[in-house]
């Protein structure tokens, strides 16, 4: 009894390769070199929380993965866009845009942020506001605020 032919074993890379996902590896690839460059002009560890980066015509969308780093990287925007300006294939370069991913404020579910707490003396200053406010309901809001105390000890 003959065995029936198989064909070899192809790898997932080369069938997508050679299937309709074959423009999507192209981009990815290219995405992956512009954020290996987008890391290497960017100083410090704000590099690390950099996912994603991408060319849009003469914009660069750069991904970071929280609201804070985000914040600083935009500090370094104005050294990034001249140094990656230098590299040939972006030098057309007009501006480069900061996304934060979708759900990275919510990173870290089950942790809540801990309320801010006032001293007792913030405490009090705010009873004495409240009781010479006329309207009850902004009062009673004031005095709510004057609870959040921090704990004695």
């Amino acid at each position: 009894m003959q065995k029936p032919k198989t064909k070899p074993m192809r790898s997932v890379r080369d069938i997508l390769a050679s299937g309709p996902h074959a423009q999507l590896l192209s981009e990815n690839g290219l995405n992956n070199e512009l954020l290996t460059l987008v890391r290497k002009h960017l100083s410090g560890p704000g590099n690390l929380h950099c996912v994603n980066a991408r060319r849009e015509d003469d914009t660069l969308l750069v991904h970071i993965d929280s609201p804070a780093w985000a914040t600083r990287l935009r500090f370094q925007l104005g050294s990034l866009l001249p140094g990656l300006r230098k590299v040939p294939s972006l030098n057309g370069l007009q501006q480069i845009q900061i996304r934060i991913l979708p759900g990275a404020e919510n990173k870290s579910p089950g942790k809540s942020a801990a309320s801010p707490r006032l001293s007792e003396e913030s405490a009090e200053m705010i009873r004495k506001l409240a009781s010479a406010i006329a309207d009850d309901t902004l009062r009673a809001s004031w005095l709510r605020l004057a609870k959040n105390t921090k704990p004695q000890g």
